[in-house]
Order: structure tokens, then C-alpha cells, then sequence
């Protein structure tokens, strides 16, 4: 094993920068913690998701990242679920794996009819699998689950079980306000109801600055 991987008793990564933690699981007898991660500076750069593992929350064992930006974009944060009724049909045999919900961001540069060049974020949900927790996946090769909504903040996607309406649902922050979906199979999504948009008090912001409800 070399240095890099060696367990540890922190969940900070051995070397480069990270920030937001996405999605704490247990499968496989494992505790799987993934987190914003760019291995190659100590500055934020293009994100990838860091992965850890422990048995007892404790000690931890640094892995390869999960998952890595490429064409279909950085990797921003979200979150992680086991599929343990393979719901998705995503898993050999009907067996359980993990799924990783995950903003996949562009930012491509937009010609002005003036000429002018200015960058055109692009934020839109994704999704990745893994049947062991350790190879990963990105379904569709990136491709949005949940295409762009025309809003520069759409991003961290949380996933969980609503057992009451007996369906799975994904918070999305969109910027001011909060979007919710609702799917029976975590692949299809539909849009079902928001908060936040005519709510209470929202930032205009301070110069160039904005305030977004997100992950934080």
C-alpha cells in the first residue's frame, strides 16, 4: 500500500484540497465518505469526488477518486444512496449498489453579438454507480439526469427515501429557491414543487456578489 493510501485518523485527503462533504453511506461493510476534491493544488480547481473508507468511522482509508471531471464536466457536490432493491436495474443480478447524484458543471465561453466573450455556466444533475463501492460509473457517460433549467445556480442534488408518498425525492438549490423532484425508478425525474421563490427575504446581492441557498 503505498503512502498516499494508507489509513489515517482524519477524513482530510493526504494531499490537494477539498471542501463539502457528499454523501456518507454504509454498504459492504463499509462506510463510504465522498467530498469536493482537486488532488493536484492546494487551491480549488476542477472538482473531483475524493472517496474514503473506514469500518469504524474512525479510522479511514484514502482511495482513488470516485469520480473525475471530463468532457460532460466538473463533478460538484451532492450526495449518495445504496440502490439496495436495485430500483435503477443498474446492478448485475438485482443486487444492491451505490448510486451518487452529482451537479455535472460546464463553462463554456458565449460569443456576444458585440463580439464581446463571456464564460456561460452550466449546472445540471448527474449520476454515477458502483456495484462495489470502488469502480465507478457515470451513467449515460455524464448526461444529465435533470438537464439545465436556464439558472446558473442548480446544483447539490440530495437524495433520500420519502416513505410516506412511497417515492424517491431530489432537493435541488436553484439559486433563491429550492427545487423538488420526485422519481419511482432514481433514473426519470419530474419537477413536482418548489420553495422559496416569493418566500420571505432574498439577497440582490453586494456588487457582484450573491447569496445562494446550496449545500451549505
Amino acid at each position: 500500500m503505498t503512502e498516499k493510501y494508507r489509513p489515517t485518523l482524519h477524513m482530510t485527503p493526504n494531499q490537494g484540497w477539498m471542501n463539502d462533504p457528499n454523501g456518507l453511506v454504509h454498504f459492504n461493510e463499509q462506510f463510504h465518505q465522498f467530498y469536493q476534491y482537486y488532488p493536484d493544488d492546494t487551491v480549488w480547481g476542477p472538482m473531483h469526488w475524493g472517496h474514503k473508507v473506514s469500518r469504524d468511522l474512525i479510522h479511514w482509508q484514502e482511495l482513488a477518486p470516485a469520480l473525475y471531471p471530463d468532457e460532460s464536466g466538473m463533478c460538484f457536490s451532492g450526495s449518495a444512496i445504496v440502490d439496495w432493491n436495485n430500483v435503477s436495474g443498474l446492478f448485475e443480478d438485482g443486487r444492491p449498489g451505490l448510486l451518487a447524484f452529482y451537479t455535472s458543471f460546464l463553462q463554456p465561453s458565449v460569443i456576444l453579438d458585440n463580439g464581446e466573450s463571456i464564460e456561460n455556466p452550466i449546472q445540471q444533475q448527474s449520476l454515477a454507480y458502483s456495484q462495489d463501492g470502488n469502480t465507478w460509473t457515470k451513467y449515460k457517460s455524464g448526461a444529465p439526469i435533470i438537464p439545465a433549467r436556464g439558472n446558473p445556480d442548480f446544483r447539490d442534488p440530495k437524495v433520500f427515501w420519502h416513505q410516506e408518498s412511497e417515492a424517491w425525492v431530489m432537493v435541488v438549490s436553484c439559486g433563491q429557491h429550492i427545487e423538488f423532484y420526485r422519481s419511482r425508478d432514481l433514473l426519470e425525474w419530474r419537477l413536482v414543487s418548489e420553495f422559496g421563490y416569493r418566500q420571505g427575504a432574498h439577497s440582490k446581492g453586494l456588487g457582484s456578489a450573491r447569496i445562494s441557498l446550496s449545500c451549505r
